[in-house]
């Protein structure tokens, strides 16, 4: 069974990504479906990052220098972390 999802996103953005995944032959619908499938089979890891800070009522609970160090040292998620990098290359999605 399907199930339709309607998305806004920036035209410009989607423009873009039409023309490189045509160029590769897949249709929108297919890149979005392969990317869903990767990202829950756990097959690509992806990561947020605040660019700028904003100001709230949320307590900030930083990470302690075990954490960070287990981090810095997890060889798994370094081979993910590589394993996104060649994807993203591969299917020029990132430069």
């Amino acid at each position: 069974m399907n199930s339709q999802v309607v998305v806004n996103i920036d035209t410009e953005l989607k423009q873009k990504a039409m023309k490189m995944a045509k160029k590769e032959g897949l249709t929108m619908k297919a890149l979005l479906s392969f990317l869903l499938k990767w990202y829950v089979e756990d097959e690509i890891v992806l990561w947020a990052k605040i660019k700028r800070w904003y100001f709230s009522n949320l307590e900030i609970e930083w990470w302690s220098q075990k954490e960070i160090d287990n981090l810095n040292n997890n060889k798994n998620l370094e081979s993910l972390w590589s394993k996104l990098n060649t994807l993203l290359l591969d299917k020029k999605i990132w430069k």
